[in-house]
Order: C-alpha cells, then sequence, then structure tokens
C-alpha cells in the first residue's frame, strides 16, 4: 500500500500513520481480524494490496484507535493483567493469532474500540462478539501453556467503547464518553466450529486464482431501503429490509421515492471496491456487478513526496 498526502499533512502525523500500518503485520498464517473477515477481501489483499493509494487523513480514525492500544498498554499491565498479548494457535496446519487488548485474570478478555456512538446503538456489533469469541478460543487452545491456563479462568468477554464523537446533547442516549459493553461468551463447540469453518474458508480461498463468493450482506454493511419525501431531509420509514416492502409502503404512505439500500463499506470504505479492484463491485456505476470481472494489476505508482519513505520499524511513539 502506498499513501499520498493532498492536504499537506504533518510529517509526524504522516509517519505514525505508515508505523500504523506496517504494525498490523503478522507471522502466522491468518490473524483473528481477517479470520472473521470476508475471504474475498485476504484474496484481493494478496493481488492488489501494493497497488493500493489512500489518502493519509483517511486513516487518522485508525491511528487515534492505535493510540488508544498504546495507553492501555503503558498503563494497564499488572501481574494478573496482561496487555497486548499475541496468542497462536494450530489449526488444520495453519498458525492462527489474535492480539489480546486485556487479559485479566480469573475473570475478563477486554477489547478496546475507539468508535462512534452510533455504531453501538443497537448493541455489540457481531463481528466484534466474533472478535472476542475467536480471541478467548484462541487463548484458551494457544501454544503456550501458562496462557491456555489464564484462558481458561477467563468468564467474561467485554468491549470497552471509547466515543470518539460523544457530545452533550447525545447524553440522554450515552450518558457516557467511555461505555463498557457485555458480550456474550459462546460455547466451547460454537468457538470451535466457528473458528475451525473461517479457518477453512480462508484457505480454500488462499493463493489460488479462483474468484472466492461475494462478500456477505452484513461483510459489505448493506443499509436498508427508505420511503423518503422530497419535504424532509429524514426519511418516512427507514430500516426497510426488502424491496417488495419498500413499493408497498411507498404506495401506502405517500413517499415520493425509495432510498435504495446500498453496499456502503464497498462504496465508500473498502480501498479495493472504490480503486476498481473488487470482481463484483462496479465503482464507475456504484452497482455490484452481474457477473464479476477480475481487475488487471495496474503499473507501479511512484510518488515525488520523499516523506513516503518508510523507515524500518517505524517511529519511536
Amino acid at each position: 500500500m502506498k499513501f499520498k498526502d493532498s492536504h499537506g499533512l504533518p510529517l509526524p502525523i504522516k509517519k505514525a500513520i505508515e508505523w500504523q500500518e506496517q504494525s498490523h503485520k503478522t507471522t502466522s498464517d491468518v490473524s483473528c481480524t481477517t479470520l472473521i473477515d470476508s475471504p474475498l477481501r485476504v484474496w484481493l489483499r494478496e493481488r492488489y494490496y501494493k497497488h493500493i493509494v489512500e489518502e493519509y487523513g483517511d486513516r487518522l480514525w485508525a491511528l487515534y484507535g492505535t493510540l488508544a492500544h498504546l495507553v492501555v498498554e503503558k498503563f494497564g499491565a499488572s501481574e494478573t493483567a496482561h496487555v497486548e498479548k499475541e496468542v497462536t494457535a494450530d489449526i488444520f496446519g495453519w498458525k492462527v493469532s489474535a492480539q489480546l487488548d486485556y487479559v485479566l485474570e480469573g475473570e475478563r478478555l477486554i477489547d478496546y474500540k475507539f468508535t462512534s456512538i452510533w455504531s453501538t446503538i443497537d448493541g455489540v456489533k457481531p463481528e466484534w462478539e466474533a472478535q472476542l469469541n475467536v480471541g478467548l478460543y484462541l487463548l484458551r487452545n494457544c501454544n503456550d501453556e501458562k496462557m491456555r491456563d489464564i484462558g481458561k479462568s477467563i468468564h467474561k468477554l467485554e468491549i470497552c467503547a471509547l466515543f470518539r464523537d460523544w457530545t452533550l446533547r447525545e447524553s440522554e442516549k450515552f450518558p457516557n464518553k467511555i461505555q463498557p459493553l457485555a458480550v456474550s461468551v459462546w460455547s466451547n463447540e460454537k468457538a470451535k466450529a466457528y473458528v475451525e469453518g473461517r479457518v477453512k474458508l480462508h484457505q480454500a480461498a488462499s493463493n489460488t486464482d479462483v474468484i472466492p463468493p461475494i462478500c456477505s450482506d452484513q461483510e459489505r454493511w448493506m443499509s436498508d431501503f427508505a420511503i423518503m419525501s422530497k419535504k424532509k431531509k429524514n426519511a418516512m420509514k427507514a430500516k426497510i429490509k426488502t424491496r417488495e416492502e419498500a413499493e408497498q409502503l411507498l404506495a401506502e404512505l405517500g413517499g415520493d421515492y425509495i432510498r435504495e439500500a446500498k453496499p456502503k463499506r464497498c462504496a465508500d470504505y473498502c480501498s479495493y471496491g472504490k480503486q476498481g479492484f473488487c470482481p463484483y463491485w462496479d465503482g464507475f456505476a456504484q452497482e455490484t456487478r452481474a457477473e464479476p470481472v477480475v481487475a488487471e494489476k495496474p503499473k507501479e505508482t511512484t510518488f515525488d513526496d520523499p516523506d513516503h519513505k518508510r523507515k524500518e520499524g517505524g517511529p519511536n511513539v
């Protein structure tokens, strides 16, 4: 991946963003966060990652999240608390790893999220629940005997949500700027089946020219249909799951048009989709293709900005 700077950001910020991107690399075959993500995105990363170009400024939220983890790492460790602990387990010939934010012996595993208040409006996201339960399963089955024993003592999972957009006017719904959220703990059987199933999916998609299936609606962050009126900014009726239901409500409510369901990740957030590498998403037409199309790899892109050059190891932060 390469970065560009269209807004004249300070050099220390750009170096920190480059360091943050490099810090995600792991020596395992697959990490927890990758395991719960779409195999298609991993397939795209294997082929097009070095051709992706992103604005430095688009990575600020990710950088702030990393800084929050650095705070936990500096101030959270104790004799019974383990912070930023990587654990690895062998599953079907692959090394599967998880970076655990905070493990309190005999009690709980906590993951810190620097996030929007609205991401928690419906409770814990399914992907957050999966991430924590996969982390706990790997902790209980990792190659480190001491950490395995600690994993067996953990009986609670928790998200610590650090709200980046909290304001006083939202205080009735969200009274605190920081909100602990309890996460359901899966049975060992459910966690084992999930982890092994995801490993098989990713192994099937790895190092092959066969295009994996399209991401699920959940993985694409598919929005719902809504009934809109030209006289109102907000929807007359939202969270409609099917077009058939939307068409019926349009007639009943007397709305002007239907706001289409949209895969928000494909259109606005996934670099592979936005930059024309996804076989299923047509970024120009802003729609899903009827048939997948494999993108040709472009020629190497270079920049004149000397600040783009990374120093081995990144800055000392």
